[in-house]
């Protein structure tokens, strides 16, 4: 899916990364504030799945989509409603159904409290640590948003952020999707996530960050991965030793001097001792992402670069994979190698400084007598290359004949070379059209050693949005 037209959100996204209460209002009251909005989403594309990398057919295929949100806030009482109809969600090619009772899903429900340093919340929250449109190591928004308790904590300097969700059920059978009321021998499966930020200066923010999976028949919610000055790294494989565990960690670092923004981030998913005195294959993984861009008024450049080990969010245990309902917690595939290169103009001139005002008040201030608020024009030349393994796969680490895996691109790589232009147009009246097209180049296609093919791929995404808003002063 095209993002062009918020790559011009980007810096002010990146500010609530390590300040989760950014959008607290200072000014609230006792009184009542209710806001209901309304965005309906048409997707049209020749690729089935949402990615013009790893298009899966060349027929038309519409996905129409309708988001409904509720919001009330009450002094330091927060209540979000949220119903989404979604074909994609029924369709996905990657996940399971997410929405078998009419299309429709309760997707961002929460209640909760917050003042200004603090944040709990109950219920579903799609949360994205990383940089706004492109992958996250530990926790994006790939995923479909599950049950969790969340809670965040801002102290000036430092925040602390953490996620305690319950995922879906593996059978005992070994297979996800499955139908688990019944199954006595299911598998249970949690997942925490925390972040420590530190935010040295304005143009510094460091974080480091940890995930564990934890699983088993009798898996459940758990004191111990609630506890915001406890570290995972200790806590796995440490007696007592009640679930199975598959611990992530790592961190990231961002930095963004005057129209300049770097960001890197790292994941270790294991590291392996004495690979030769225990006699295993196996060896340490993990995934690392870059990102460097530039930003003025009307351009913006960016490379992006992607490197995931060919079993990074896998492990021996199935229970143990980092998905939910099929889709990653963090990215959808590994073992690949990705790097893009972007440059986005806009045709309008937007006002404002894009490393601190993104606010839509301020960009539809132009003095032009047009309701068009912004339109840009981008082209992109992007390289994947994608070796054989897949997450949800058995757990293995070398070939047939005993020699290991490499630690990516494992076995016949395809390799794609995608080149394409985007277009974008953005009213005042909150709706969108966004074009993407482009020509990808594939070599090993399907990992077919030798062969090679060229189409097409592209989509056109129709965006409409309204909303309401009232206030009470009254208590």
């Amino acid at each position: 899916m095209m993002r062009s037209l918020w790559l011009w959100g980007a810096a002010f996204t990146l500010f609530t990364i390590g300040n989760p209460l950014s959008t607290y209002s200072q000014s609230h009251n006792s009184g009542v504030s209710s806001d209901i909005s309304v965005e309906s989403l048409l997707t049209l594309n020749n690729i089935e799945r949402k990615s013009v990398y790893r298009p899966l057919s060349e027929k038309p295929f519409l996905w129409p989509a309708t988001y409904l949100t509720w919001s009330v806030t009450k002094g330091h009482f927060i209540a979000n409603a949220n119903v989404r109809f979604d074909l994609y969600y029924d369709r996905d090619p990657d996940g399971f159904d997410a929405v078998n009772r009419l299309y429709m899903r309760n997707d961002e429900s929460y209640i909760g409290f917050q003042n200004e340093w603090a944040q709990v919340l109950v219920g579903r929250k799609q949360y994205h640590w990383g940089l706004p449109g492109q992958n996250a190591l530990f926790l994006s928004d790939n995923a479909r948003t599950f049950d969790q308790l969340a809670m965040a904590f801002d102290f000036g300097s430092f925040s602390y952020d953490l996620v305690l969700g319950q995922l879906d059920d593996l059978s005992s059978d070994g297979r996800f999707g499955q139908d688990t009321r019944n199954d006595p021998g299911a598998k249970r499966r949690f997942v925490s996530l925390k972040r420590f930020t530190w935010r040295p200066n304005d143009n510094l923010t460091l974080s480091y960050k940890e995930a564990i999976l934890y699983s088993g028949t009798n898996a459940n919610w758990s004191p111990r991965y609630m506890v915001p000055t406890s570290l995972y790294v200790f806590l796995a494989d440490n007696a007592p030793r009640n679930d199975q565990i598959n611990l992530l960690f790592g961190g990231s670092i961002l930095w963004t001097p005057g129209n300049w923004l770097a960001y890197s981030e790292l994941m270790i998913d294991d590291i392996i001792f004495n690979r030769k005195e225990r006699g295993i294959t196996e060896t340490g993984m993990g995934a690392w992402l870059g990102h460097l861009s530039w930003t003025d008024e009307t351009t913006h450049i960016q490379w992006h670069s992607e490197a995931i080990g060919y079993q990074a969010y896998n492990t021996d245990q199935a229970e143990g994979r980092y998905l939910y309902l099929g889709r990653g917690l963090a990215t959808q595939f590994n073992d690949y190698v990705f790097t893009e290169i972007r440059a986005v103009k806009s045709l309008q001139g937007v006002q404002g400084d894009y490393h601190g005002d993104h606010s839509d008040k301020k960009r539809a201030t132009h003095q032009n007598g047009t309701k068009i608020q912004n339109a840009i024009l981008g082209a992109s030349l992007g390289f994947l290359w994608q070796g054989e393994q897949t997450i949800n796969q058995p757990f293995t680490s070398a070939y047939p004949d005993g020699s290991r895996f490499e630690r990516v691109l494992t076995g016949d790589v395809e390799r794609t070379i995608r080149a394409a232009i985007q277009f974008g147009l953005e009213t005042q009246s909150k709706s969108a059209v966004e074009l993407g097209i482009g020509y990808n180049w594939v070599q090993n296609p399907g990992h077919q050693r030798g062969e090679s093919s060229g189409r097409w791929a592209g989509s056109i995404i129709v965006r409409q949005g309204f909303s309401f808003s009232s206030n009470s002063t009254q208590p």
